[in-house]
C-alpha cells in the first residue's frame, strides 16, 4: 500500500530532526491547509498564497498533492520516506 507522508519542518529554523519531527500523511496536511484557510473562500486563499484557484480545488478533491508554495504557507515541506515492508 502506498503511503504519502509529509514531513513537518520548523517554519522558522528550517530544520528537521528525525527524533522530533511529526510526520503527517496527505489527509492531515490537507486538513491543516483547510484549517489555515479558515472562512476565506478558495479564491481569496489561493490569491493569498499565490497559486491558481484550480490548483487548490484539485488538492481538496484529492487529484493533486499539496506542494511548493502551498506547503510553505502552512509551514510544511514534502519529503519522501521509504519504509521497510517486510
Amino acid at each position: 500500500m502506498k503511503t504519502n507522508r509529509i514531513l513537518c519542518i520548523d517554519k522558522y529554523t528550517k530544520e528537521s530532526k528525525l527524533d522530533s519531527v511529526k510526520m503527517l500523511n496527505r489527509d492531515q496536511a490537507v486538513a491543516l491547509l483547510k484549517k489555515t484557510q479558515g472562512d476565506k473562500s478558495n479564491v481569496e486563499f489561493a490569491r493569498e498564497i499565490g497559486v491558481a484557484t484550480s490548483l487548490l480545488t484539485e488538492i481538496y478533491k484529492g487529484r493533486r498533492d499539496p506542494a511548493g508554495a502551498i506547503l510553505e504557507h502552512i509551514g510544511l515541506a514534502k519529503r519522501v520516506v521509504y519504509e521497510r515492508t517486510a
